[in-house]
């Protein structure tokens, strides 16, 4: 879609045309809306980009899009510290509901970073059998708290 290669490359002008033409706002190309096409970067976005953002989310694209693993653009601007895009994104009504449910931002991010290590950490084998070595996990002596800094500095986690 036309739309989708305008917000991967921020040409607001063709991002513009498109909305003018009636495409609908969010379209779907494979899995993503042109809003999960829009590219953030780590600390802001580049004007032409709010732009595209903005764009979007005037002419009714959702805000509250999420992708396949249930996150959205909030989550995705909020783990790279992206200031501006986050307080665009809140004033075009992006649900925190997941924030206030964990109690706060520190609490939200200690929970991600939980769920990430607990992903990360190997699973004690329970039952009788032995598993060969080579389908054991090279994680498995790996300590705890070095598998949390590695899920912290994999996924981003802690640049809320």
């Amino acid at each position: 879609q036309a739309i989708h290669w305008a917000a991967d490359n921020c040409d607001v002008d063709a991002l513009r045309r498109e909305l003018e033409r009636g495409v609908d706002p969010d379209i779907i190309e494979g899995t993503w809306t042109p809003l999960q096409f829009l590219p953030f970067s780590r600390g802001g976005c580049s004007a032409q980009a709010l732009q595209c953002y903005r764009l979007l989310l005037e002419n009714g694209a959702d805000v509250n899009v999420r992708d396949a693993v249930d996150d959205t653009k909030l989550h995705d601007a909020s783990l790279t510290n992206n200031a501006e895009l986050v307080a665009l994104l809140l004033e075009a009504g992006a649900d925190i509901q997941k924030v206030i449910d964990a109690g706060g931002w520190a609490n939200y991010e200690r929970q991600h970073l939980d769920q990430l290590t607990a992903m990360l950490t190997p699973k004690d084998q329970t039952d009788e059998r032995r598993r060969s070595r080579r389908r054991q996990s090279p994680l498995r002596r790996v300590p705890h708290e070095v598998l949390r800094k590695i899920a912290a500095f994999a996924f981003h986690a802690g640049f809320y």
